[in-house]
């Protein structure tokens, strides 16, 4: 046989398959990168990571730190929320999120998200006295535009206290207590709103 067409023949070899030890290699750096870029959406961006740590500091029992996005339909949007616990001992805490509803036309939002529920989030957790709980809010925009109002409510409940008649927490974490419309389950008192504008 010639010595030249073996060669020939094994340089070949060799290229092909240095092509496709590049083509994988390419392949898996690139799905790499994208799965990193879809968890990086789940996580908070520093900016949002800095100002939730400068409320918390100053004392913010809940901290939002922005409230209003914008985007495309069917995207996510991330929101940042922080808690401090401040109230002398462990607490139970709820997370409470719902859209309330859509503008233009004051929509509810179950007619219009595609799992039918305006619930969002909701779980309850643990904070220890002193202690900071930071986490991203990961909200994906429904197919139809305009702005929606979303209501996050953070309750709490005293695991070391049995319910008492006229603080009966029931879990729900919609600020009324009994037949009273006020907010006094809320953690800091207060409703929080977040818009979410997709275009």
């Amino acid at each position: 046989m010639n010595k030249r067409a073996i060669q020939l023949s094994v340089n070949f070899l060799v290229i092909i398959i240095l092509s496709l030890a590049m083509l994988l290699m390419g392949i898996l750096f690139f799905r790499k990168m994208f799965t990193g870029a879809t968890e990086l959406k789940a996580n908070l961006d520093s900016q949002t990571e800095q100002e939730l740590e400068n409320l918390l500091i100053a004392g913010e029992r809940v901290a939002i730190p922005f409230t209003k996005k914008e985007v495309r339909a069917g995207k996510t949007a991330v929101f940042g929320l922080g808690i401090l616990n401040i109230l002398g001992s462990d607490h139970n805490f709820v997370i409470y999120i719902k859209c309330s509803k859509k503008i233009p036309g004051d929509v509810p939002c179950s007619k219009i998200i595609p799992s039918g529920t305006d619930i969002i989030y909701r779980t309850p957790l643990s904070i220890e006295n002193n202690e900071q709980y930071k986490m991203p809010l990961v909200i994906k925009a429904p197919s139809e535009k305009g702005t929606y109002i979303i209501d996050v409510r953070i309750c709490h409940d005293d695991p070391t206290e049995p319910a008492a008649p006229a603080y009966d927490f029931d879990g729900v974490c919609d600020g009324r207590i009994i037949d009273s419309p006020d907010s006094d389950e809320y953690y800091d008192g207060s409703l929080h709103k977040i818009y979410l504008k997709v275009s």
